[in-house]
């Protein structure tokens, strides 16, 4: 057991000390997105950061003081009514999302590029799962379905209660969001989006618009 467990920190120690250019997750590109000083005060603290609830730093179960100023202060960046920190990233979302919005025996329409915690949120919510079909780029690279092929879902399967896409995908695929809401809006089906790879969107100052695919 000490033997796998020194092996697997030294890959750690390894990959960390290759001169190289991240182009895989997470997005903080080995710590270089982060300003000096704040990555100062990690490599400093990291281990003391490292606590559990306490009535210091609040409790993500009923947030009251500094987590719920913080969500708060998301909302305000994001122009959103509400925001929830969530733990093991984006995958808890997902099953809240599912938990939450659906009961067991509905119909959702699933992009198949999911990620696997959407797989799982439909075992636990005991929902039917219709699956769209995404198109495959000439290079291989798997997109993202459009407004018209939302339609065209919603159409062969009126029953279906909500609409789950992600966008952007894994390989940054951005698809047409505002037209596919309209779309869930107009027929009154519940979207519900895995934008995981794009909170930085937010702060682009250039325009960014969907794939034609």
């Amino acid at each position: 057991m000490k033997k796998n467990c020194n092996s697997f920190f030294l890959s750690l120690k390894n990959y960390a000390g290759w001169e190289r250019h991240s182009f895989h997750t997470p997005g903080h590109k080995a710590g270089q997105a982060f300003e000096k000083n704040f990555r100062k005060i990690l490599q400093e603290k990291i281990f003391e950061f490292d606590i559990t609830v306490t009535p210091f730093v609040d409790s993500i179960h009923e947030p009251k003081s500094v987590i719920k100023n913080l969500q708060e202060g998301i909302c305000a960046l994001y122009g959103v009514n509400k925001s929830f920190i969530l733990v093991n990233g984006s995958t808890q979302g997902n099953l809240a999302a599912f938990l939450s919005l659906f009961k067991d025996g509905d119909t959702v329409l699933i992009s198949r590029n999911i990620h696997m915690s959407v797989i799982s949120a439909c075992v636990i919510s005991g929902i039917y799962p219709s699956w769209m079909n995404p198109p495959i780029l000439k290079n291989g690279v798997i997109g993202e379905v459009s407004a018209k092929d939302v339609q065209n879902y919603i159409n062969y399967y009126p029953e279906a209660k909500g609409v789950f896409i992600t966008s952007p995908t894994y390989n940054g695929i951005i698809t047409e969001l505002e037209k596919i809401a309209e779309i869930c809006h107009k027929e009154k089906k519940l979207l519900i989006v895995d934008e995981a790879w794009g909170p930085h969107l937010q702060f682009w100052k250039k325009e960014y618009s969907a794939v034609n695919f």
